[in-house]
């Protein structure tokens, strides 16, 4: 994890609308770059995402910035870059945080369709968006 370097581009936070400079989840300012994704793996970075972001509330809202996942996959966005996330992880994490009863809020944000190519990023967009609508049919 590492909280020391600047804000400037994509990120993912279910808390803080925040950009950091190298593709990161931020998690109420607290860290994670892409490569702790890929070292750590999706599922722990999660964990403990939400015992950070669960911490005193009763509520979780999610604010995904799109920029996060990788160029290839995303090229829609306005901040875009190599070595983002990959979108299997994003469904995965937003599947999740769909079953979660404490997550009642979410949003999508920087996509830009006028850059969009074929309307990629905007139909990723809204896979993340079913794959979270999935989660939430799970719940009890």
């Amino acid at each position: 994890m590492r909280d020391e370097l600047p804000h400037s581009s994509p990120a993912w936070h279910p808390r803080l609308h925040e950009f950091q400079a190298v593709p990161r989840l931020c998690i109420r300012s607290r860290n994670f770059t892409s490569r702790d994704v890929r070292r750590l793996g999706i599922d722990a970075i999660l964990d403990q995402a939400l015992a950070w972001a669960g911490e005193g509330t009763e509520a979780i809202y999610v604010s995904f910035d799109v920029d996060v996942i990788d160029q290839a996959f995303a090229p829609g966005c306005p901040a875009i870059g190599t070595g983002g996330m990959d979108p299997w992880d994003a469904l995965d994490v937003l599947y999740r945080l769909g079953m979660l009863p404490q997550v009642q809020g979410l949003d999508f944000v920087c996509i830009d369709p006028t850059v969009d190519v074929r309307n990629v990023t905007s139909r990723l967009a809204v896979q993340f968006m079913l794959s979270f609508l999935s989660g939430m049919a799970e719940r009890s």
